[in-house]
């Protein structure tokens, strides 16, 4: 049998359009689609109830900051240690509330309604603090959707330690 040499293309063939995309990238070559930005370097931890700047809150706000301050401390310090993560995100989630009120954007209406409940929780009267904490859900959710469910736990929670 004869030998029959291989066809001869004018043109090597190349790679599928797939791989040169990939090739391109793999080699740090250059790529479709728009320049990536590097990673933020994170600027420390997230501000907690502790850790959380409140020089600038208004002096009418400052007992709201100290009266869930204390109940934190409270509540927390009943929690059992297989609740430690649970108790530091609520410690975050609080400490952004307090960054908010520190920045003075807060609503007037939220701000009332925060007073009333810190009232409330100073006097001990739960049962107003938690009526409060509800109009406070229905009315401003948008406006403090992550650390509203805290202040109902820890309201809640204070009603079932005395």
């Amino acid at each position: 049998p004869e030998y029959a040499a291989p066809p001869v293309y004018p043109f090597k063939p190349g790679p599928t359009p797939r791989s040169i995309y990939t090739a391109r990238v793999s080699r740090g070559g250059p790529s479709t689609g728009p320049p990536r930005r590097p990673p933020r370097s994170p600027a420390g931890p997230p501000p907690t109830v502790h850790t959380a700047d409140v020089s600038k809150v208004k002096a009418e706000l400052k007992p709201v900051v100290a009266v869930i301050t204390k109940l934190f401390d409270e509540v927390a310090g009943a929690m059992p240690p297989s609740r430690k993560k649970e108790t530091e995100d609520s410690s975050k989630k609080l400490g952004l509330l307090f960054v908010k009120l520190n920045t003075g954007d807060v609503s007037a209406a939220l701000t009332e309604k925060l007073q009333r409940v810190a009232q409330a929780i100073a006097a001990g009267d739960i049962p107003t603090a938690k009526h409060v904490q509800v109009e406070m859900t229905t009315t401003h959710w948008d406006e403090g959707s992550q650390w509203m469910p805290v202040l109902k736990r820890l309201i809640h929670a204070r009603s079932t330690m005395r």
